[in-house]
């Protein structure tokens, strides 16, 4: 549920404090220490992040922190790192209960997708682009923590999350995303060798001044599962029945 994602992320929050999750005064200036293994790495884009200095990085345990590289301090006159250059965290939130798998952002920036071996692919939007949609969580306080920070990178908030063939009880899972040109479409492949296109036309539109939006393309009201249309297709090879 919303309020589990909550306490999830916010652990994650306190255990990134307490392990030293960000470079630091008595670490090198290349570490960062985090007690779980990165499984998918992603540069920001230009449309993301015009400076070029954000990485948004999945771990094994669900959590995607968004790291910024750049000077946290005054030039120092001696050593190697004279631009006092680290590794510093912007967030930290979790949209899956499994290793992130693979992470894509939609060519214009405004969209931001992962998908992970808990059988979900979770879209986010861009906080203000997301506003126009009229969809409200953010308001009702029960959203999970956004993606995203202050030093230039746009900020991320949850759109919602679909599911694979067989949802989160099956043995397969998403293993990559890739949002359409125009960003209204993303395309999903899994394990079981399907592909699947989920249209995101009129979940992600803003809305009209005075207009409504439609609950057929919602959220559902009790959790972010996206009501969006989607079609999977087989793409497994034909058996080769001949006999060897």
């Amino acid at each position: 549920g919303d309020q589990q994602a909550d306490a999830e992320a916010a652990a994650a929050e306190a255990a990134d404090a307490a392990e030293g999750g960000e470079a630091s005064e008595g670490l090198a200036a290349d570490e960062f220490v985090v007690a779980t293994p990165v499984t998918a790495l992603r540069w920001a884009p230009a449309s993301v992040a015009a400076d070029g200095r954000s990485l948004f990085a999945g771990f094994e345990d669900g959590v995607v922190r968004v790291l910024w590289r750049g000077s946290v301090g005054p030039p120092s006159k001696t050593g190697p790192n004279k631009f006092n250059s680290r590794w510093a965290r912007e967030q930290v939130f979790k949209p899956h209960n499994a290793a992130v798998v693979h992470m894509a952002f939609a060519d214009q920036g405004h969209l931001f997708a992962t998908c992970g071996r808990d059988g979900l692919v979770f879209v986010f939007m861009d906080s203000k682009e997301l506003a126009k949609t009229g969809r409200g969580k953010a308001e009702k306080g029960t959203r999970p923590p956004s993606a995203g920070g202050s030093r230039g990178t746009r900020k991320f908030d949850p759109l919602g999350f679909v599911t694979v063939p067989g949802g989160e009880d099956s043995p397969h899972f998403p293993t990559s995303v890739c949002f359409r040109s125009d960003g209204k479409a993303l395309l999903i492949t899994s394990t079981d060798g399907s592909v699947g296109e989920v249209d995101l036309s009129l979940v992600t539109a803003p809305l009209e001044p005075g207009e409504e939006r439609p609950e057929s393309t919602g959220e559902d009201e009790d959790s972010y599962e996206l009501k969006a249309p989607a079609v999977w297709r087989c793409m497994k090879r034909p058996q080769d029945n001949k006999p060897r």
